[in-house]
């Protein structure tokens, strides 16, 4: 199955982090913005690596940093290893996605590589901020934080609610109702 990305408008403003993990982050302004309604599936990842992406610089945007100092393109691509003839995350086999799992998230990817998939797209990865918003648009009452998939206790299991259930990811359209407020079904990792 192959998904259509759709993405959400999500407006902006001034937006604090409601997470219990990071609430000591500042408020900041947020502009408006899209975000996609799924996560990227393997099938979607294969047409970056079909196009070349690893073999184009021009989609690595990010300078890539080791020990605080940055290194070159073709040696950053090495540390992380993957081999320039052979582009594919490590859970795949011949350049291609475990079979059944075209509409699974991607899996195993630097966050160097899902930026350059994002550029290749046309697009940006989101900010924690951007994230938080599109998933849960701040709103927390007293007993938790409040999730599109239901209210979430402090240091709660979550498994079985989002794209994780302990035994990998499931299909990126599979949880409906976890569907936010803007649209966009929620991601597990």
């Amino acid at each position: 199955m192959r998904l259509t990305q759709i993405w959400f408008f999500v407006p902006g403003d001034n937006y604090k982090i409601v997470s219990w993990s990071l609430y000591n982050l500042s408020s900041v302004k947020l502009n408006d913005f899209h975000i996609d309604k799924y996560e990227v599936s393997n099938s979607e990842y294969k047409e970056f690596i079909i196009a070349g992406g690893y073999l184009k610089k021009e989609f690595w945007k990010h300078p890539f940093m080791k020990d605080g100092k940055e290194i070159p393109w073709e040696d950053a691509l090495k540390f992380l290893s993957i081999d320039l003839n052979f582009q594919v995350p490590e859970n795949w086999i011949n350049q291609d996605y475990p079979e059944g799992k075209g509409n699974y998230p991607v899996t195993d990817i630097t966050w160097y590589e899902a930026s350059a998939y994002a550029e290749f797209k046309g697009k940006s990865l989101p900010t924690v901020y951007q994230w938080e918003k599109a998933a849960r648009n701040g709103v927390i009452n007293y007993q938790g934080m409040s999730l599109p998939w239901g209210l979430v206790y402090s240091m709660e299991n979550v498994n079985g609610r989002a794209n994780f259930n302990g035994k990998g990811t499931e299909p990126v359209d599979k949880y409906e109702f976890g569907i936010s407020a803007f649209g966009c079904y929620k991601y597990g990792r």
